[in-house]
């Protein structure tokens, strides 16, 4: 952003309407980059402290019956990286006959 044009004794002539339009464009990019990632910061924090409290939780009321270690209970999403098994078609325009099978 660029800083206003206005100088400090225009800005006081301003009215508050005008002062908070002209702030709105900052606003709304602190709550997109930075307030939504400190909330979701802060929620992993909680949730990460609420499963380590209930893994000792039930590792005392079980008698080590139940425990569980936390890290361990992570879902093990896998990104499928081979090639796709669908063949590759390399199509060149105007040309119906120029359509082959590139391998």
């Amino acid at each position: 952003l660029e800083p206003s044009s206005l100088g400090v004794h225009q800005q006081m002539a301003l009215t508050p309407a005008e002062l908070l339009a002209q702030q709105r464009t900052l606003e709304v990019l602190y709550e997109t980059r930075v307030a939504s990632l400190e909330r979701l910061v802060g929620f992993f924090v909680v949730f990460h402290t609420m499963a380590k409290a209930v893994e000792q939780f039930w590792s005392l009321v079980s008698f080590r019956l139940l425990a569980y270690d936390c890290s361990r209970t992570q879902s093990r999403l896998r990104v499928a990286s081979a090639a796709s098994p669908v063949s590759v078609v390399r199509w060149d325009i105007g040309d119906d006959s120029n359509l082959h099978d590139v391998r």
